[in-house]
């Protein structure tokens, strides 16, 4: 069971933490938080997902994931059909190379690795895309979970609470980082402790700046 965080706990900046010692997995986002890929999701695959399931969107002006999620919820078939969407548009930019690894990201992943913490990814993207994004960077990642590891990706909490059971860790020995809203969301929604950074901005030295 996972237990609601108590209404007394404030949230705080990486940098106010006096300590991490209590700090053992970290769960990072994917796309735009360790890397940038070159998909085209508010045109490309926006429009695709649009004339595909259109009759199954209450508001087309919509941000992406908010459709996506609606459309998932009210069909499986769809959802499925989803993944496969957002799938191909991924594999193609990791194949032909169309993506920006941030810099310091590989040093921080081993930096973590050596003080004994575990890393975990969290993504919207599917989680083959993913496993491939680090076999290709031969990066090392403990634990990994996408869209298609759950039944309702991010901002539900369910992959975070998926890769807290693999890991073996609980919301009060893990922290959340990633770019976006929805990110943020999954973590208030996870009830563990979650950090917004900007694109680009991990590295080594903002990770020592805490540990």
């Amino acid at each position: 069971m996972w237990l609601a965080a108590s209404s007394s706990e404030k949230e705080t900046s990486i940098e106010g933490f006096d300590s991490l010692s209590w700090l053992m997995l970290l769960i990072f986002d994917l796309d735009h938080t360790l890397v940038e890929l070159g998909v085209d999701w508010y045109g490309a695959v926006q429009n695709e997902v649009m004339k595909k399931f259109s009759h199954l969107v209450s508001d087309p002006k919509a941000h992406l994931v908010t459709i996506t999620n609606e459309i998932s919820e009210k069909d499986k078939e769809a959802r499925l059909e989803i993944n496969r969407i957002f799938g191909r548009h991924e594999k193609n930019a990791l194949d032909s190379g169309n993506y920006k690894l941030y810099n310091g990201i590989k040093e921080m992943l081993e930096y973590l690795r050596e003080k004994g913490h575990k890393t975990a990814i969290a993504t919207n993207n599917n989680e083959q895309t993913a496993r491939e994004f680090v076999e290709k960077e031969n990066i090392k990642i403990d634990f990994i979970a996408g869209r298609d590891s759950v039944q309702r990706p991010k901002p539900n909490p369910e992959m975070l609470y998926l890769l807290m059971q693999k890991a073996g860790e609980t919301r009060k020995s893990t922290i959340f980082l990633g770019d976006g809203f929805w990110d943020e969301l999954a973590g208030k929604n996870a009830n563990i402790k979650t950090f917004k950074i900007k694109p680009g901005e991990l590295n080594k030295n903002f990770i020592q700046k805490a540990l």
